[in-house]
Order: C-alpha cells, then sequence, then structure tokens
C-alpha cells in the first residue's frame, strides 16, 4: 500500500467535519452564551457570510441545521429574517420515544425511572414553590371532575415548582411518554378519582412544605398506577406501543 492510499484509508476512517456543521456549532455556542432569547434578531446569511468567510450554500446548510434544531426561525415580510426561536421539547422527546422502543423498554421500566425521579420532584416541589404556583397547584385539584389530559398535566406543574431545570425537562420528558401510553390503560372514572384524590394529597403536603410527606405521597400514587398496570397484565409491555405512533 502507498503513502497516499494509507493517507486517504486514514481519512476515511477519521471524518473531518463539514464546514457547514462547524459554524452549525459556532453558531450554537453563539446564541447560548449570548443568552439570546426566542424572537431576538439573528444573523442574516449575508451578515455570516462576510464574518466567517465562507460560500453561500456552506451558511446556508449551517443555518439549515439550526432551524432543524429550532434554535432559529425565518421569518417573511416586514420585520422578517432570521429570529431565535424557542426549542421545542417534543421533538426530543419524540426522539427519545424512537430510542425506548427500538430497545423494547417496558412500562415496568418505566415505573422503575418514574418512581424515583418524581417523588424527588414532589419534595423539591414542596421545598421551592413560589406562592404563584402554590396558588396553581390548588387550582389544579380543586376542579372536579378534571379530564385525563390535565390529571397527566398535573405531574408537569409539579415539576415547574421545584426551581430546577433539570428536573423540570425531565419530568417533562417522563410525563409525555406517560400520556402516551395512559390512555391504553383503560381508566374508568373510578381510577381517574383514585388518581385525583392521590393528587390532592400531594398537593396538601407541597402546600404544608412537607418534603418527605409530599415524596411519599407521590410514591403512593405511583405505585398505585404501577399496580393497576400489573394486574391488567401491561406492565411487561413496551413503553411506546403501535398506537401511540
Amino acid at each position: 500500500m502507498s503513502p497516499d492510499e494509507s493517507i486517504r484509508m486514514d481519512n476515511a476512517r477519521t471524518k473531518v467535519p463539514k464546514a457547514s456543521s462547524i459554524l452549525a456549532d459556532e453558531l450554537r455556542t453563539t446564541i447560548v452564551r449570548g443568552k439570546l432569547r426566542p424572537g431576538d434578531p439573528f444573523l442574516s446569511e449575508a451578515e455570516l457570510i462576510e464574518k466567517y468567510g465562507l460560500s453561500r450554500a456552506t451558511v446556508r446548510e449551517g443555518l439549515r441545521l439550526l432551524e432543524a434544531d429550532g434554535l432559529i426561525v425565518s421569518r417573511r415580510g416586514p420585520g422578517g429574517g432570521l429570529r431565535v426561536g424557542r426549542l421545542d421539547l417534543q421533538s426530543t422527546v419524540r426522539t427519545i420515544a424512537m430510542h425506548l422502543a427500538r430497545s423494547e423498554a417496558t412500562l415496568g421500566d418505566m415505573f422503575t425511572f418514574r418512581r424515583l425521579i418524581e417523588s424527588e420532584t414532589a419534595r423539591l416541589a414542596a421545598e421551592n414553590a413560589t406562592d404563584e404556583q402554590r396558588t396553581l397547584l390548588e387550582a389544579a385539584v380543586a376542579e372536579n371532575p378534571h379530564p385525563l389530559p390535565q390529571v397527566i398535566d398535573f405531574h408537569d406543574l409539579i415539576a415547574e415548582c421545584t426551581g430546577n431545570e433539570f428536573f423540570r425537562v425531565v419530568q417533562k420528558v417522563v410525563v409525555s411518554l406517560a400520556s402516551w401510553h395512559t390512555p391504553d390503560e383503560g381508566l374508568d372514572e373510578h381510577d381517574l378519582d383514585y388518581a385525583r384524590a392521590a393528587h390532592a394529597k400531594v398537593v396538601r403536603k407541597i402546600l404544608d412544605r412537607d418534603g418527605d410527606g409530599a415524596a411519599r405521597a407521590m410514591d403512593r400514587h405511583l405505585e398505585a398506577f404501577e399496580a393497576l398496570v400489573l394486574e391488567r397484565g401491561n406492565i411487561d409491555k413496551p413503553v411506546i406501543r403501535a398506537s401511540a405512533w
């Protein structure tokens, strides 16, 4: 094998990032470090070409990658142009869901994780909920009866009360996955009433600033739901079913 052939093979093994990918990484950093907010104006295509000395095609491809991430949006008409976008967490959820579907993760796996993360979420909510959030929690359990989507959204609200972005984001992923399988469990009005009562107990503990009590109340709530899924023979079924797609 000649030296040139060896170099070509080494290059084939070690992929050199495309200029557009490098640009996209640089622009992601610009958005994050610059603390740009959704709706803020972003550099135009022409400005990026001049600033980085790249071709129009390379800049457009880099911008396309940012648009795919939801980091920027393009607006037409007066006052249009490139703007910082609002990230869509649901696109991340769908990516994780596809991974879980392919890995054959089960509902049992999900409950193991939910009981760990959501108990601590309730504990933190009891410690950190603001007065405004406490009012929202009271309202969330005062309406009776409230439909299944609101029963599910309740868990998102608890995460908002933690004051911790990691818990909020992870909880959003978990609750979104749960919302896809919960309708398949055939919950009747008795089951929903039980869930509402459990939510009310969690809220009482949070309003009392009782972190340990909130964690226990949340764990008992999820334990009861897990037992229901087990009773119906679904605990070993995939967490993402065909109906979810």
